[in-house]
């Protein structure tokens, strides 16, 4: 019940948000359009690099392959991967904490 009741109040903030927002009709709908294809391509390409930089076996033997593609990619700068991995996460962060401020 206590998790329904959060999901219930971020959701009645979420709907604030457009309110905040100049010409909210028409700028959220691109917004969204946009944050999601730019999301998808980057995700098809990242695989696309994978796939083409990394065989299946070490896919498949390696516990993060992205830094075994980092390895292979950058060399001694391999350790930049985790890096902009553990960056990222604060993006995530802000979301959590614009919707649930």
């Amino acid at each position: 019940m206590s998790q329904s009741l959060n999901t219930k109040k971020r959701h009645t903030k979420l709907f604030k948000i457009p309110s905040a927002l100049l010409l909210s009709g028409r700028n959220l709908p691109r917004a969204s359009w946009a944050s999601i294809t730019i999301v998808t391509v980057v995700y098809v390409l990242t695989n696309i690099a994978y796939f083409t930089t990394v065989s299946p076996a070490e896919m498949l033997a390696s516990s993060a392959v992205a830094v075994t593609f980092a390895e292979r990619l950058y060399g001694v700068m391999w350790w930049i991967m985790p890096v902009f991995v553990a960056l990222s996460t604060f993006g995530g962060v802000n979301g959590i904490l614009f919707t649930t401020a």
